[in-house]
């Protein structure tokens, strides 16, 4: 039997209203291997963020907020549809920024260098773990 993909419409509180609770969240692409997602339960409704660039590591899941179904959304901690989508995004661009700017890993060569470098400049006291 073919597995069928219905159009959910996360836009709109109309929209979500129609969608059934249920323990695994709908999600919506806005980038390659991420998505925006919107969890329904009985008690509380979240948007999520699910980011699967490795196939070998689990997906990455960040809870963004909640959602504005019941109350009026504020920006910060209650999102509509378009605020967390940029919530996502710029989650999404903050993690790649942070990933990117991450040190590269000391050598003992360079280890050894800085070593010597400290031992030719004066006393032991420099050389030493503080």
């Amino acid at each position: 039997m073919e597995h069928t993909r219905h159009k959910i419409n996360l836009t709109t509180r109309a929209g979500r209203n129609k969608l059934a609770s249920r323990t695994e969240p709908y999600w919506t692409p806005f980038a390659r291997g991420c998505y925006l997602g919107y969890k329904k339960s009985s008690s509380e409704n979240k948007w999520l963020l699910r980011i699967d660039k490795s196939k070998k590591r689990r997906p990455r899941k960040i809870i963004l907020g909640k959602t504005d179904d019941k109350v009026k959304p504020d920006g910060l901690t209650v999102l509509n549809f378009r605020q967390a989508l940029n919530s996502a995004r710029a989650c999404y661009t903050e993690m790649n920024q942070e990933k990117a700017q991450t040190r590269r890993l000391y050598t003992v060569g360079e280890a050894a260098r800085g070593y010597i470098k400290n031992y030719i400049k004066g006393p032991l006291s420099h050389t030493r773990w503080p």
